[in-house]
Formats: C-alpha cells, structure tokens, sequence
C-alpha cells in the first residue's frame, strides 16, 4: 500500500525499537498511517524474503520529536533551519515518534519507536525517548516494566524483493516461454537448442 497523502502521519515510517513480541524474529518492519486512521505495517521475516502484514486499528502517539539538537546559533523555523547570517538551509534531522497500543484481541499492547529514516535514532534521543515512556507509565499501565529492544533493518527489502520477481519471472518464462500464448504444458530447458526447446509434457 502506498503512504497516504492525507493521514496525520505521511510517509513511510521504520520501526526501530519495540516492547512487543510482535516484532521478535522479524525485520524490516515499515508502518504507514492510513487516512482511515489505521496503522498498516509490512515486515519480513528474520530469514524469508516474503512481505507479510498487520494492522492496527487503535493506538495513540505519546511522544514525538526530531532526532539531535540544534547548536546554539541554530535556529528553528517552517523553512527550514536558519543561521547567524540568515540562510535557511533544510532540517536534516529525523522524526522520531512512540507509538503505544493497548492490549487488546489480536493487537500486542506495548509500545513502537517509529523513525521517519532508516538510519537509526541516537543514543541521546533514545534516552530523551525512554524519559517520555517512563513519564507515561502511570497514565498507561501496560507501560510499566517493559523493555525497549532494537528492530532489525538491514535495508535489503528492495532487494530481495526484485531478487525474488525476477526469479518468478525467470520460473514463468520456463514454463510457458518468453512470448504471450505460448501454452502452459511447454517447459523450456536453457542447456538446449534455442529448436529444440520445447517439450509437450
């Protein structure tokens, strides 16, 4: 699914940290918030190349924020950040967000750390992260006592999804050969003479 254009989160967002065992044994877990206020999430597998999904339909941002600290003659605008002399130059920081879900049928109660970037959110931010999820405990019960672990992201998804259509497509064209109506009963066998390739099974 394509990230919405008119959710009050766009893009897609990377999950860098989790409470919930939801996430254990998996990887590349991406998140996109739907404009009908679900959350969609995509994830592999910690050794397969299949996309798998899961969506959420009730949770709630407690916490969000951007990743660094800007020096003291940095400043903040809607442009962008300015300096001393004027010039806006783009914010390059990441947007970090928590996520926390209530326990619940068949949705995990915990909480997710969801980065707009792959690359991952540093150690002081993390602490500043942990800070909020402590400060939210006694309003959120489930919160309490539970531990923050790392969400691998190797950045190969793309990849192994083009490895993985092109073997279809190699597996396809085998079978039925590389022009359209050419019959499904024809196996093609690459060690053979381009005239001699077909065989009626």
């Amino acid at each position: 699914m394509p990230p919405s254009t008119t959710s009050p989160y766009p893009g897609t967002w990377h999950v860098q940290y989790s409470t919930r065992n939801l996430w254990h044994g998996r990887r590349n877990v991406h998140a996109i918030f739907t404009d009908t206020n679900s959350l969609d999430y995509t994830y592999q597998e910690i050794s397969a190349a299949e996309i798998r999904s899961h969506q959420e339909l009730s949770w709630d941002v407690v916490g969000n924020g951007k990743d660094g600290k800007l020096e003291s003659w940095m400043k903040e605008t809607g442009m962008g950040i300015e300096d001393t002399s004027g010039e806006i130059r783009a914010d390059w920081r990441s947007i970090w967000m928590v996520v926390f879900f209530s326990t619940g049928l068949g949705s995990p109660g915990g909480i997710d750390v969801l980065c707009n970037r792959q690359k991952r959110i540093g150690d002081e931010t993390m602490n500043d992260i942990q800070g909020i999820i402590t400060s939210k405990a006694d309003h959120f019960l489930d919160l309490k006592g539970m531990v923050l672990l790392q969400v691998p992201d190797d950045g190969a998804r793309n990849a192994e999804i083009r490895k993985a259509e092109e073997q279809r497509q190699l597996d396809w064209e085998k079978r039925t050969g590389k022009n359209e109506g050419i019959s499904e009963d024809l196996i093609y066998d690459d060690e053979e003479k381009e005239s001699s390739k077909c065989v009626v099974q």
